[in-house]
């Protein structure tokens, strides 16, 4: 609500992006702020079982995760820091995916590491959503609850690994470049 007080802001071409507690926030505010909102990105998060998840458009969203991330677990179970119970990072995709009205099965595809020891990327692309939505889940092989691309910002016993074979940074920012949300009708305000 300030920001466009004091800056030049695009209104249409507002996110949210966080890792891990910030990944929550970001699915928090997908689902409560979906008019402003034109898209959003979790890294190291997943869907609160007890979410309730109704926003007002379909919301894009990017999530991104680690498969062996020692906070939030990527099968499901309980996140480490607020004990908070999550679905697994898959049924938090698809479920994302039916909030936007998707095709029920995802576009799979891979994304190599970049030298020998490197983390293999799982990608799986929902598309056909409404409103020309999408949801796409970047899983990386062998990551923890850390910023690919980013540092190693705590030990690896705490977080897991960092990945440097996909950057965080890129790969949200080409998801949120293209997306807008929609002007509004003739009618409103």
């Amino acid at each position: 609500d300030q920001l466009p007080t004091k800056y030049s802001v695009d209104a249409s071409r507002t996110y949210a992006a966080g890792l891990s507690e910030g990944g929550f926030m970001s699915l928090r505010l997908g689902c409560a702020l979906g008019d402003r909102l034109a898209a959003v990105a979790a890294v190291g998060a997943a869907m609160p079982k007890t979410m309730i998840c109704l926003p007002s458009r379909p919301v894009p969203l990017m999530m991104i995760n680690g498969t062996s991330d020692p906070v939030v677990p990527y099968g499901g179970g309980t996140e480490h820091n607020l004990s908070l119970q999550t679905v697994s990072v898959e049924d938090s995709a698809k479920a994302w995916g039916k909030i936007d009205r998707c095709e029920e099965k995802p576009e799979k595809s891979k994304l190599a590491a970049h030298e020998k020891g490197g983390m293999e990327t799982k990608v799986d692309t929902y598309n056909g959503c409404q409103q020309n939505a999408q949801v796409v889940l970047y899983s990386v092989k062998g990551a923890g609850n850390t910023w690919p691309g980013g540092e190693q910002y705590e030990v690896e016993k705490a977080i897991g690994k960092t990945s440097q074979d996909v950057n965080a940074n890129d790969v949200i920012w080409s998801f949120f470049v293209s997306r807008k949300l929609p002007a509004p009708s003739a009618g409103q305000n």
